[in-house]
């Protein structure tokens, strides 16, 4: 007759199941941790920037010109890496490209330019200057492509990649009154 042995209160069959469960739990727990490990050094090395635009205004209160109004794109790096801005430009939903000359303003950054982490930089297109091309350039677009809803700003860095951004209501609004006048 065998004589079973019991460990607090448990029998050879039940010491035998619950040492089934952990060693699944420990399994489970490594795959998780591999998974993790992958994902997070997968995600760090990703370029990252925000982008937001938004209209500005310059100059002091005595002089400053309110028909004359700047499309304001403001780039941030977000990675840990140093990213090189190299140029900026609208992305219509054809895949075709308005390119404004934003360097005509006192207030931009000149491109190509690098931005560390946590840096910003920032770019001004004038609406007074550039409202003849952008006038002219509605009136070759096809109706489709007038949606500016769908219309985006783009980044592209040193790498080849591009980053977009939606287009602000205020913006938006201010193309929709050059789309409208005569």
């Amino acid at each position: 007759m065998a004589i079973e042995t019991t460990y607090f209160g448990l029998n050879n069959s039940d010491l035998a199941f619950w040492s089934m469960i952990g060693t699944w739990l420990a399994s489970i727990a490594t795959v998780a941790a591999v998974i993790l490990s992958l994902y997070i050094s997968i995600n760090t090395n990703k370029l990252k920037l925000k982008i937001l635009n938004n209209i500005t205004h310059f100059g002091d209160i005595s002089s400053i010109n309110f028909d004359d109004v700047y499309f304001g794109i403001e780039v941030i790096n977000v990675c840990d890496r140093t990213i090189t801005v190299e140029s900026i430009y609208l992305l219509l939903p054809n895949k075709s490209s308005l390119v404004f000359p934003y360097y005509d303003s006192p207030y931009s950054t000149r491109l190509p330019k690098k931005i560390e982490h946590s840096e910003k930089t920032q770019f001004y297109i004038s609406y007074l200057k550039n409202e003849k091309g952008i006038k002219d350039y509605l009136l070759i677009l096809k109706d489709g492509d007038l949606d500016f809803k769908k219309w985006r700003f783009a980044v592209r860095i040193s790498t080849g990649q591009v980053f977009t951004s939606k287009i602000n209501p205020r913006i938006i609004s201010k193309l929709e009154e050059l789309k409208e006048a005569p």
